[in-house]
Protein backbone atom coordinates (compact mmCIF):
# COMPACT_ATOMS: atom_id res chain seq x y z
CA UNK A 1 0.00 0.00 0.00
CA UNK A 2 1.35 3.47 -1.05
CA UNK A 3 0.39 5.59 1.89
CA UNK A 4 1.88 8.64 -0.03
CA UNK A 5 -0.79 9.10 -2.10
CA UNK A 6 -2.09 11.88 -1.24
CA UNK A 7 1.67 13.63 -0.96
CA UNK A 8 1.40 15.77 -3.98
CA UNK A 9 1.42 19.71 -4.60
CA UNK A 10 -1.59 20.14 -7.00
CA UNK A 11 -3.35 22.43 -5.09
CA UNK A 12 -4.72 20.41 -1.68
CA UNK A 13 -1.74 19.61 0.95
CA UNK A 14 0.97 17.71 1.45
CA UNK A 15 0.31 14.49 3.42
CA UNK A 16 1.39 15.22 6.66
CA UNK A 17 4.30 12.87 8.79
CA UNK A 18 5.16 14.15 12.54
CA UNK A 19 8.72 13.93 13.40
CA UNK A 20 8.61 11.81 15.93
CA UNK A 21 7.24 8.81 13.00
CA UNK A 22 9.65 7.67 10.21
CA UNK A 23 7.41 7.35 6.97
CA UNK A 24 6.43 4.35 6.68
CA UNK A 25 8.25 1.69 9.49
CA UNK A 26 8.35 -1.89 8.74
CA UNK A 27 8.42 -2.60 12.31
CA UNK A 28 5.20 -5.06 12.80
CA UNK A 29 5.26 -3.97 16.65
CA UNK A 30 4.14 -0.55 15.99
CA UNK A 31 3.44 0.23 12.42
CA UNK A 32 3.08 3.35 11.18
CA UNK A 33 0.65 6.34 13.18
CA UNK A 34 -1.42 6.97 10.32
CA UNK A 35 -4.26 9.04 11.86
CA UNK A 36 -1.60 11.46 12.93
CA UNK A 37 -0.71 12.21 9.19
CA UNK A 38 -4.84 12.19 8.51
CA UNK A 39 -5.25 14.76 11.04
CA UNK A 40 -2.49 16.86 9.19
CA UNK A 41 -3.82 16.44 6.34
CA UNK A 42 -7.61 17.56 7.00
CA UNK A 43 -6.01 20.72 8.97
CA UNK A 44 -4.04 22.07 6.12
CA UNK A 45 -6.82 20.89 3.71
CA UNK A 46 -8.26 24.11 1.03
CA UNK A 47 -10.96 23.37 -1.24
CA UNK A 48 -11.69 26.52 -2.18
CA UNK A 49 -11.00 26.56 -5.80
CA UNK A 50 -12.92 24.01 -7.66
CA UNK A 51 -9.79 22.26 -9.46
CA UNK A 52 -8.79 21.53 -5.84
CA UNK A 53 -12.02 20.51 -4.79
CA UNK A 54 -12.10 18.25 -8.06
CA UNK A 55 -8.81 17.18 -6.77
CA UNK A 56 -9.95 15.89 -3.92
CA UNK A 57 -13.11 13.79 -4.68
CA UNK A 58 -10.75 12.09 -7.46
CA UNK A 59 -7.88 11.47 -5.45
CA UNK A 60 -7.99 12.02 -1.72
CA UNK A 61 -11.15 10.11 -0.97
CA UNK A 62 -9.66 7.05 -2.87
CA UNK A 63 -6.70 7.33 -0.52
CA UNK A 64 -8.40 7.59 2.68
CA UNK A 65 -10.95 4.90 2.06
CA UNK A 66 -7.76 2.89 1.58
CA UNK A 67 -6.81 3.91 4.75
CA UNK A 68 -9.33 3.82 6.59
CA UNK A 69 -10.13 -0.45 5.56
CA UNK A 70 -5.96 -1.12 7.22
CA UNK A 71 -6.40 -4.38 9.05
CA UNK A 72 -4.62 -5.24 12.22
CA UNK A 73 -1.11 -5.28 12.64
CA UNK A 74 -0.90 -9.56 12.86
CA UNK A 75 -3.31 -9.84 9.61
CA UNK A 76 -1.05 -7.46 7.30
CA UNK A 77 1.97 -8.68 4.90
CA UNK A 78 4.45 -6.04 4.83
CA UNK A 79 7.00 -4.92 4.23
CA UNK A 80 5.36 -1.66 5.74
CA UNK A 81 3.46 -1.52 8.50
CA UNK A 82 0.66 0.33 9.28
CA UNK A 83 -1.41 1.37 12.65
CA UNK A 84 -5.30 1.46 11.71
CA UNK A 85 -7.28 3.37 12.72
CA UNK A 86 -9.82 2.92 15.94
CA UNK A 87 -13.92 3.11 15.02
CA UNK A 88 -14.01 7.19 16.33
CA UNK A 89 -11.11 7.83 14.22
CA UNK A 90 -13.29 5.94 11.41
CA UNK A 91 -16.34 7.80 12.32
CA UNK A 92 -14.25 11.17 11.98
CA UNK A 93 -13.26 10.65 8.29
CA UNK A 94 -16.28 9.60 7.40
CA UNK A 95 -17.98 12.03 8.88
CA UNK A 96 -15.28 15.31 7.23
CA UNK A 97 -15.65 13.67 4.15
CA UNK A 98 -19.44 13.88 4.21
CA UNK A 99 -19.26 17.79 4.96
CA UNK A 100 -16.76 18.57 2.83
CA UNK A 101 -18.61 16.45 -0.47
CA UNK A 102 -21.69 18.99 1.23
CA UNK A 103 -19.89 21.90 1.24
CA UNK A 104 -18.82 21.18 -2.82
CA UNK A 105 -21.94 20.21 -3.72
CA UNK A 106 -23.81 23.15 -2.07
CA UNK A 107 -21.03 25.72 -3.47
CA UNK A 108 -21.31 24.95 -6.73
CA UNK A 109 -25.12 25.02 -6.72
CA UNK A 110 -24.72 29.02 -5.83
CA UNK A 111 -22.70 29.85 -8.49
CA UNK A 112 -25.73 31.25 -10.46
CA UNK A 113 -27.03 33.02 -6.63
CA UNK A 114 -27.95 36.59 -7.74
CA UNK A 115 -28.78 39.35 -4.62
CA UNK A 116 -31.44 40.77 -6.98
CA UNK A 117 -32.94 37.16 -7.09
CA UNK A 118 -32.91 35.98 -3.89
CA UNK A 119 -34.52 39.47 -2.79
CA UNK A 120 -37.59 38.93 -5.41
CA UNK A 121 -38.33 35.32 -3.83
CA UNK A 122 -38.44 36.64 0.13
CA UNK A 123 -40.63 39.67 -0.75
CA UNK A 124 -42.71 37.57 -2.84
CA UNK A 125 -43.73 34.99 0.33
CA UNK A 126 -45.49 35.50 3.44
CA UNK A 127 -45.45 36.12 6.61
CA UNK A 128 -48.35 35.92 9.30
CA UNK A 129 -48.97 38.79 10.94
CA UNK A 130 -48.95 36.43 13.76
CA UNK A 131 -45.05 35.88 13.51
CA UNK A 132 -44.54 39.25 12.32
CA UNK A 133 -45.92 40.27 15.46
CA UNK A 134 -44.42 37.89 17.75
CA UNK A 135 -40.61 38.50 16.01
CA UNK A 136 -41.30 42.26 16.65
CA UNK A 137 -42.67 41.91 20.20
CA UNK A 138 -39.70 39.59 21.50
CA UNK A 139 -37.24 42.34 20.23
CA UNK A 140 -39.18 45.27 21.99
CA UNK A 141 -39.16 43.63 24.59
CA UNK A 142 -35.60 42.94 24.81
CA UNK A 143 -34.91 46.64 24.24
CA UNK A 144 -37.11 47.83 27.01
CA UNK A 145 -36.00 45.27 29.68
CA UNK A 146 -31.67 46.45 28.71
CA UNK A 147 -32.80 50.49 29.42
CA UNK A 148 -31.95 49.81 33.08
CA UNK A 149 -28.96 47.47 32.27
CA UNK A 150 -27.50 50.08 30.24
CA UNK A 151 -27.98 53.00 32.83
CA UNK A 152 -26.09 50.24 35.44
CA UNK A 153 -23.61 50.62 32.79
CA UNK A 154 -22.87 54.45 32.67
CA UNK A 155 -22.76 54.13 36.54
CA UNK A 156 -19.87 51.57 36.43
CA UNK A 157 -17.79 53.55 33.85
CA UNK A 158 -18.29 57.02 35.86
CA UNK A 159 -17.12 55.01 39.30
CA UNK A 160 -14.67 53.03 37.12
CA UNK A 161 -13.18 56.16 35.63
CA UNK A 162 -12.88 57.97 38.81
CA UNK A 163 -10.94 54.73 40.50
CA UNK A 164 -8.18 54.93 37.70
CA UNK A 165 -8.22 58.21 36.69
CA UNK A 166 -6.38 58.80 40.65
CA UNK A 167 -2.99 57.32 39.34
CA UNK A 168 -2.28 58.03 35.90
CA UNK A 169 -3.48 61.97 34.58
CA UNK A 170 -5.19 62.00 31.25
CA UNK A 171 -6.70 58.50 31.82
CA UNK A 172 -10.31 57.98 30.31
CA UNK A 173 -13.14 55.47 30.30
CA UNK A 174 -15.30 54.26 27.60
CA UNK A 175 -18.17 51.59 27.23
CA UNK A 176 -17.88 49.71 23.68
CA UNK A 177 -19.38 47.07 22.07
CA UNK A 178 -23.30 46.32 22.11
CA UNK A 179 -23.34 49.03 25.31
CA UNK A 180 -22.32 51.44 22.53
CA UNK A 181 -23.85 50.42 19.55
CA UNK A 182 -27.13 50.42 21.37
CA UNK A 183 -27.76 46.50 20.79
CA UNK A 184 -27.50 45.46 24.48
CA UNK A 185 -29.60 43.05 26.41
CA UNK A 186 -31.02 43.00 29.60
CA UNK A 187 -28.38 40.28 30.49
CA UNK A 188 -25.40 41.77 28.86
CA UNK A 189 -22.19 42.59 30.46
CA UNK A 190 -20.71 45.75 30.01
CA UNK A 191 -17.00 46.16 28.06
CA UNK A 192 -15.26 49.02 28.33
CA UNK A 193 -11.52 50.30 27.52
CA UNK A 194 -9.33 52.32 29.39
CA UNK A 195 -6.92 54.84 27.37
CA UNK A 196 -3.92 55.41 29.11
CA UNK A 197 -1.46 57.97 27.72
CA UNK A 198 1.65 56.30 29.20
CA UNK A 199 0.83 53.29 28.13
CA UNK A 200 -0.06 54.28 24.72
CA UNK A 201 3.10 55.82 24.48
CA UNK A 202 5.04 52.88 25.28
CA UNK A 203 2.64 50.99 22.77
CA UNK A 204 4.13 53.41 19.87
CA UNK A 205 7.74 53.11 20.80
CA UNK A 206 7.45 48.91 20.73
CA UNK A 207 5.91 49.55 17.24
CA UNK A 208 8.83 51.61 16.33
CA UNK A 209 11.13 49.52 17.56
CA UNK A 210 12.17 52.28 19.87
CA UNK A 211 11.26 49.59 23.00
CA UNK A 212 11.87 45.86 23.38
CA UNK A 213 9.18 43.64 23.58
CA UNK A 214 10.18 42.13 27.18
CA UNK A 215 10.24 45.67 28.24
CA UNK A 216 6.76 46.47 26.48
CA UNK A 217 5.43 43.25 28.46
CA UNK A 218 6.53 44.26 31.66
CA UNK A 219 4.81 47.83 31.23
CA UNK A 220 1.71 46.46 30.50
CA UNK A 221 1.50 44.22 33.13
CA UNK A 222 2.37 47.29 35.39
CA UNK A 223 -0.54 49.11 34.07
CA UNK A 224 -2.80 45.78 34.55
CA UNK A 225 -2.27 45.35 37.74
CA UNK A 226 -2.18 48.99 38.78
CA UNK A 227 -6.18 49.30 37.61
CA UNK A 228 -6.22 45.75 39.75
CA UNK A 229 -5.44 47.64 42.94
CA UNK A 230 -7.36 50.62 42.21
CA UNK A 231 -10.54 48.69 41.51
CA UNK A 232 -10.46 46.73 44.59
CA UNK A 233 -9.02 49.56 46.90
CA UNK A 234 -12.96 51.19 44.90
CA UNK A 235 -14.51 48.00 46.57
CA UNK A 236 -15.00 46.44 43.19
CA UNK A 237 -15.45 42.39 43.57
CA UNK A 238 -14.31 39.83 41.62
CA UNK A 239 -11.23 41.41 40.28
CA UNK A 240 -8.58 39.47 38.11
CA UNK A 241 -6.31 40.89 36.01
CA UNK A 242 -5.24 39.03 32.37
CA UNK A 243 -2.19 41.09 31.43
CA UNK A 244 -1.38 38.70 28.66
CA UNK A 245 -4.19 38.40 26.18
CA UNK A 246 -3.87 39.38 22.71
CA UNK A 247 -6.00 42.76 24.35
CA UNK A 248 -4.76 42.90 28.09
CA UNK A 249 -7.71 43.29 30.48
CA UNK A 250 -9.29 42.81 34.03
CA UNK A 251 -12.72 41.42 35.01
CA UNK A 252 -14.39 42.81 37.54
CA UNK A 253 -18.15 43.16 39.19
CA UNK A 254 -19.68 46.68 40.91
CA UNK A 255 -21.72 45.71 43.24
CA UNK A 256 -23.07 49.07 43.56
CA UNK A 257 -24.32 50.21 40.05
CA UNK A 258 -27.96 48.95 40.65
CA UNK A 259 -27.95 46.95 38.23
CA UNK A 260 -32.21 46.31 38.33
CA UNK A 261 -31.82 42.89 36.24
CA UNK A 262 -29.46 41.40 39.14
CA UNK A 263 -30.84 40.12 42.23
CA UNK A 264 -27.72 42.19 43.92
CA UNK A 265 -27.41 44.77 41.33
CA UNK A 266 -24.23 44.20 40.94
CA UNK A 267 -23.06 44.34 37.07
CA UNK A 268 -19.75 42.47 35.21
CA UNK A 269 -17.45 44.33 33.61
CA UNK A 270 -14.55 43.91 30.90
CA UNK A 271 -11.99 46.73 30.84
CA UNK A 272 -9.78 46.34 28.43
CA UNK A 273 -6.35 48.49 28.03
CA UNK A 274 -6.35 51.77 24.75
CA UNK A 275 -8.61 49.40 22.59
CA UNK A 276 -9.62 52.65 20.76
CA UNK A 277 -10.35 50.66 17.33
CA UNK A 278 -13.20 48.25 19.31
CA UNK A 279 -14.72 51.73 20.34
CA UNK A 280 -14.48 52.86 16.78
CA UNK A 281 -16.14 49.83 15.57
CA UNK A 282 -19.07 49.44 17.69
CA UNK A 283 -19.82 53.74 16.75
CA UNK A 284 -19.76 52.13 13.24
CA UNK A 285 -22.56 49.43 14.35
CA UNK A 286 -24.37 52.04 16.08
CA UNK A 287 -24.56 53.96 12.67
CA UNK A 288 -26.17 51.25 10.71
CA UNK A 289 -28.49 50.63 13.45
CA UNK A 290 -29.41 54.11 13.58
CA UNK A 291 -29.59 54.57 10.24
CA UNK A 292 -32.47 51.76 9.90
CA UNK A 293 -34.80 50.90 12.75
CA UNK A 294 -35.40 47.55 10.64
CA UNK A 295 -31.62 46.69 10.59
CA UNK A 296 -31.53 47.35 14.73
CA UNK A 297 -34.35 45.29 14.70
CA UNK A 298 -32.98 42.60 12.53
CA UNK A 299 -29.55 42.71 14.91
CA UNK A 300 -31.45 42.29 17.72
CA UNK A 301 -33.59 39.17 16.64
CA UNK A 302 -30.26 37.38 15.39
CA UNK A 303 -28.62 38.70 18.86
CA UNK A 304 -31.32 37.18 20.72
CA UNK A 305 -31.29 33.60 18.56
CA UNK A 306 -27.14 33.38 18.72
CA UNK A 307 -27.35 33.76 22.54
CA UNK A 308 -30.54 31.27 23.12
CA UNK A 309 -28.78 28.73 20.73
CA UNK A 310 -25.08 29.12 22.19
CA UNK A 311 -23.37 29.52 19.16
CA UNK A 312 -22.20 33.19 19.57
CA UNK A 313 -19.36 32.28 22.05
CA UNK A 314 -15.84 32.48 20.42
CA UNK A 315 -13.66 31.11 22.75
CA UNK A 316 -15.91 27.74 22.45
CA UNK A 317 -15.40 27.80 18.57
CA UNK A 318 -18.32 29.84 17.12
CA UNK A 319 -18.77 33.33 15.69
CA UNK A 320 -18.94 36.54 18.33
CA UNK A 321 -22.01 38.82 18.39
CA UNK A 322 -19.81 41.26 17.12
CA UNK A 323 -19.08 38.80 13.83
CA UNK A 324 -22.89 38.35 13.29
CA UNK A 325 -23.79 41.63 13.78
CA UNK A 326 -21.33 42.45 10.88
CA UNK A 327 -23.27 39.66 9.13
CA UNK A 328 -26.99 41.27 9.71
CA UNK A 329 -24.98 44.42 8.10
CA UNK A 330 -23.96 42.70 5.35
CA UNK A 331 -27.46 41.26 4.46
CA UNK A 332 -28.92 44.72 4.76
CA UNK A 333 -26.60 45.63 2.46
CA UNK A 334 -26.86 42.98 -0.13
CA UNK A 335 -31.12 43.22 -0.35
CA UNK A 336 -30.31 47.41 -0.35
CA UNK A 337 -32.12 48.47 3.02
CA UNK A 338 -28.75 50.05 4.42
CA UNK A 339 -25.69 51.78 2.44
CA UNK A 340 -22.45 51.23 2.84
CA UNK A 341 -21.42 53.96 5.47
CA UNK A 342 -17.22 53.43 4.32
CA UNK A 343 -17.98 54.68 1.05
CA UNK A 344 -15.75 57.41 -0.04
CA UNK A 345 -17.44 58.24 -3.61
CA UNK A 346 -20.96 58.52 -2.07
CA UNK A 347 -20.29 60.05 1.42
CA UNK A 348 -17.73 62.33 3.03
CA UNK A 349 -16.63 60.99 6.10
CA UNK A 350 -16.12 61.79 9.36
CA UNK A 351 -12.29 63.85 9.97
CA UNK A 352 -11.20 61.46 12.65
CA UNK A 353 -7.11 60.39 13.51
CA UNK A 354 -5.99 57.15 12.27
CA UNK A 355 -5.87 54.49 15.31
CA UNK A 356 -2.75 52.31 15.06
CA UNK A 357 -2.19 53.39 11.11
CA UNK A 358 -5.51 52.31 10.39
CA UNK A 359 -8.41 54.46 8.36
CA UNK A 360 -11.70 54.62 10.88
CA UNK A 361 -13.64 56.80 9.50
CA UNK A 362 -16.94 56.46 7.95
CA UNK A 363 -20.39 58.69 7.10
CA UNK A 364 -22.66 58.92 9.95
CA UNK A 365 -25.72 57.97 9.74
CA UNK A 366 -27.84 61.46 9.37
CA UNK A 367 -25.44 62.19 6.49
CA UNK A 368 -26.13 59.59 4.74
CA UNK A 369 -29.82 59.37 4.93
CA UNK A 370 -29.91 62.44 3.09
CA UNK A 371 -28.08 61.30 0.04
CA UNK A 372 -29.47 57.64 0.07
CA UNK A 373 -31.72 56.13 -2.61
CA UNK A 374 -33.75 53.82 -1.46
CA UNK A 375 -34.74 50.51 -4.04
CA UNK A 376 -38.35 50.72 -4.85
CA UNK A 377 -39.15 47.15 -3.08
CA UNK A 378 -37.64 49.05 0.12
CA UNK A 379 -40.85 49.44 1.69
CA UNK A 380 -41.94 46.09 1.60
CA UNK A 381 -39.08 44.61 3.72
CA UNK A 382 -40.43 43.98 7.20
CA UNK A 383 -38.59 42.67 10.23
CA UNK A 384 -39.95 39.21 9.75
CA UNK A 385 -39.02 39.04 5.69
CA UNK A 386 -35.77 40.37 6.79
CA UNK A 387 -35.22 37.43 9.36
CA UNK A 388 -36.42 34.80 7.16
CA UNK A 389 -34.11 36.26 4.12
CA UNK A 390 -30.76 36.11 6.64
CA UNK A 391 -31.47 32.47 7.32
CA UNK A 392 -32.22 31.43 4.11
CA UNK A 393 -28.90 33.44 3.05
CA UNK A 394 -27.04 32.51 5.30
CA UNK A 395 -28.13 28.71 5.29
CA UNK A 396 -28.34 28.03 1.99
CA UNK A 397 -27.40 31.25 -0.63
CA UNK A 398 -24.06 31.79 1.00
CA UNK A 399 -21.06 30.89 -0.52
CA UNK A 400 -19.21 29.83 2.41
CA UNK A 401 -15.82 27.79 0.27
CA UNK A 402 -15.13 30.92 -1.51
CA UNK A 403 -17.39 34.18 0.12
CA UNK A 404 -16.30 36.99 2.88
CA UNK A 405 -18.73 38.78 4.52
CA UNK A 406 -17.35 43.17 4.11
CA UNK A 407 -19.26 46.00 5.19
CA UNK A 408 -16.62 47.94 4.12
CA UNK A 409 -16.59 46.40 0.50
CA UNK A 410 -20.67 46.38 0.98
CA UNK A 411 -23.37 43.82 -0.21
CA UNK A 412 -23.55 45.32 -4.05
CA UNK A 413 -19.98 44.70 -4.91
CA UNK A 414 -19.42 42.66 -7.71
CA UNK A 415 -18.73 39.07 -6.58
CA UNK A 416 -15.17 38.27 -6.55
CA UNK A 417 -14.08 41.82 -4.94
CA UNK A 418 -13.01 40.05 -2.27
CA UNK A 419 -10.85 36.62 -1.95
CA UNK A 420 -10.27 34.20 0.89
CA UNK A 421 -6.94 34.11 0.05
CA UNK A 422 -6.39 37.68 1.31
CA UNK A 423 -7.11 36.28 4.62
CA UNK A 424 -4.14 33.91 5.34
CA UNK A 425 -5.96 31.53 8.31
CA UNK A 426 -9.28 31.49 6.43
CA UNK A 427 -10.39 27.81 5.65
CA UNK A 428 -12.76 26.44 3.13
CA UNK A 429 -15.31 25.23 6.09
CA UNK A 430 -16.28 28.30 7.73
CA UNK A 431 -17.42 31.63 7.48
CA UNK A 432 -14.52 34.88 6.42
CA UNK A 433 -15.80 37.82 7.77
CA UNK A 434 -13.57 41.14 7.57
CA UNK A 435 -13.62 43.62 10.01
CA UNK A 436 -14.24 46.82 8.64
CA UNK A 437 -11.19 48.43 9.97
CA UNK A 438 -8.38 45.82 9.82
CA UNK A 439 -9.15 45.00 6.76
CA UNK A 440 -7.45 43.84 3.37
CA UNK A 441 -5.01 46.01 2.41
CA UNK A 442 -4.44 47.19 6.13
CA UNK A 443 -1.26 46.78 8.55
CA UNK A 444 -3.72 44.19 10.35
CA UNK A 445 -6.09 41.85 8.42
CA UNK A 446 -7.85 40.35 10.89
CA UNK A 447 -10.52 37.61 9.96
CA UNK A 448 -13.68 37.36 12.31
CA UNK A 449 -14.65 33.64 11.63
CA UNK A 450 -10.83 32.84 12.35
CA UNK A 451 -12.50 31.52 15.68
CA UNK A 452 -15.34 29.07 14.21
CA UNK A 453 -13.68 25.51 14.89
CA UNK A 454 -14.63 22.88 12.72
CA UNK A 455 -17.51 21.29 14.66
CA UNK A 456 -18.56 24.73 15.61
CA UNK A 457 -19.09 25.61 11.94
CA UNK A 458 -20.93 22.27 11.81
CA UNK A 459 -23.48 23.45 14.72
CA UNK A 460 -23.58 27.32 13.13
CA UNK A 461 -24.61 25.91 9.77
CA UNK A 462 -27.26 22.99 11.75
CA UNK A 463 -28.95 25.86 13.41
CA UNK A 464 -29.39 28.20 10.39
CA UNK A 465 -31.22 25.52 8.38
CA UNK A 466 -32.99 24.14 11.43
CA UNK A 467 -34.61 28.32 12.05
CA UNK A 468 -34.86 28.68 8.22
CA UNK A 469 -37.31 26.05 8.46
CA UNK A 470 -39.04 27.48 11.32
CA UNK A 471 -39.29 30.86 9.60
CA UNK A 472 -40.04 28.89 6.47
CA UNK A 473 -43.25 27.05 8.62
CA UNK A 474 -46.37 28.19 10.63
CA UNK A 475 -45.11 29.79 14.36
CA UNK A 476 -42.29 30.97 14.62
CA UNK A 477 -42.08 30.34 18.69
CA UNK A 478 -39.61 27.59 18.50
CA UNK A 479 -37.20 30.33 17.24
CA UNK A 480 -35.78 31.47 20.56
CA UNK A 481 -36.02 28.07 22.74
CA UNK A 482 -33.00 28.24 24.91
CA UNK A 483 -30.30 24.59 23.85
CA UNK A 484 -27.62 23.57 25.61
CA UNK A 485 -24.60 25.64 24.79
CA UNK A 486 -22.04 24.13 22.62
CA UNK A 487 -18.72 23.53 23.96
CA UNK A 488 -15.56 22.71 21.87
CA UNK A 489 -13.81 23.75 19.06
CA UNK A 490 -12.68 20.33 17.22
CA UNK A 491 -13.83 17.21 16.26
CA UNK A 492 -12.52 15.53 19.14
CA UNK A 493 -14.20 17.07 22.09
CA UNK A 494 -16.96 19.39 20.32
CA UNK A 495 -20.18 18.70 21.72
CA UNK A 496 -23.54 20.55 23.39
CA UNK A 497 -22.87 20.80 27.04
CA UNK A 498 -22.63 23.35 30.04
CA UNK A 499 -19.43 25.46 28.82
CA UNK A 500 -16.29 23.76 30.76
CA UNK A 501 -15.52 25.63 34.52
CA UNK A 502 -12.82 28.80 34.18
CA UNK A 503 -9.71 28.35 34.81
CA UNK A 504 -10.28 31.87 37.68
CA UNK A 505 -6.45 33.36 38.61
CA UNK A 506 -3.37 32.01 38.23
CA UNK A 507 -3.87 28.67 40.54
CA UNK A 508 -1.61 25.90 40.68
CA UNK A 509 -2.58 22.30 40.07
CA UNK A 510 -3.00 20.83 43.80
CA UNK A 511 -0.01 19.50 45.42
CA UNK A 512 2.59 21.29 43.80
CA UNK A 513 3.72 23.28 46.39
CA UNK A 514 3.77 19.99 48.51
CA UNK A 515 5.91 18.77 46.20
CA UNK A 516 8.38 21.36 45.83
CA UNK A 517 8.79 21.37 49.92
CA UNK A 518 9.33 18.11 50.24
CA UNK A 519 12.12 17.93 46.99
CA UNK A 520 13.61 20.60 49.57
CA UNK A 521 13.59 18.53 52.63
CA UNK A 522 15.07 15.73 50.37
CA UNK A 523 18.11 18.23 49.45
CA UNK A 524 19.11 18.91 52.89
CA UNK A 525 19.41 15.09 54.11
CA UNK A 526 22.91 14.00 53.60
Amino acid sequence: MNLHVLAYKTGLSTFYFPKSDPLETTDPEKGTHVWRAVEGFFNTLDVAKDSDADLFVQSAIPALDEIVRIPNLKDQQGPNYHRPLTPKQKGLVQDRVEGILKLITRSKSQSSFTPSSHAQEILSEDVSAEDEEFVKGTVEREFSMAKGMVDASMRLRSRLERAVSRRTKGTTVSIYGSGLAEMATHKSDVDLSIYIPELEHYRKMHRENKMGNQQFLKKQKDAVYGVRDDLVRANFTDVQPIPFARIPLVKCVDPLCQNPNSPTGSLHGDVCFNNEIAVRNSFLLREYARFDVRCKMLMMAVKLFIKARGIGDAPNGTPSSYCWMNMVIYYCQIIGVVPNLQDRSLYEMEDVPKINGLDVSFAKAEEARRTWVAGEDDGRWTLGKLLKGFFRYYAVNFDVRRGVVSIRVGGRAPRGALDKSHFPRSRPFRMCVEDPFESVGSLFVHDLGMVIGEMGAVVVREELEGAMEIVEGVGWEGLFEQREKFNGRDGKNAKRGPPKAKKVGNLRRPGTMERKERGREEKKKP
